[in-house]
């Protein structure tokens, strides 16, 4: 009987440890967690930012990756530096692994504001298995009217 007494004591102890260490391990990673930047969009798994939100996007992820969903005509008269045209089949095919360093990397998306295509491809990016992905709320406008660089 006491063996058996003292197997369960030492049982409980050792689960009792293992669950205070799991816990204490929890807890520092939430403290290092970064808090995400924006807000939710009304497509599930993307957030909205600012264009002020940008420039912090770029500075926590140099691998950060922009695309924008206006036309070659439209993006030639203006674009955020270092983005990229899209067309969404591409873009669910080969795109997104082609330029995308992993599925964390920060990855944005903007067009003409409430742009559906730019919309489109944040939701094929998340629907892929990408986990930072950005909307720019109102899109190139929005981004004109800040006066912000991303190439400062």
């Amino acid at each position: 009987m006491n063996v058996r007494l003292g197997a369960l004591l030492g049982t409980g102890l050792l689960a009792l440890l293992l669950t205070s260490t799991l816990h204490a391990a929890q807890a520092a990673n939430q403290n290092d967690a970064v808090e995400p930047i924006g807000k939710p969009s009304s497509i599930p798994g993307v957030l909205a930012v600012q264009p002020a939100e940008v420039i912090q996007l770029a500075n926590l992820d140099e691998d950060m990756v922009i695309f924008d969903a206006r036309s070659e005509a439209q993006r030639s008269k203006g674009k955020l530096a270092w983005s990229e045209g899209f067309e969404l089949k591409q873009l669910a095919a080969t795109q997104l692994a082609s330029k995308v360093a992993s599925k964390s990397t920060v990855v944005l998306f903007y067009g003409d504001e409430n742009d559906p295509n730019a919309a489109l491809g944040a939701k094929t990016a998340v629907a892929k298995g990408y986990t930072s992905v950005y909307w720019l709320q109102g899109g190139w406008p929005a981004w004109q009217q800040s006066g912000l660089r991303l190439d400062q």
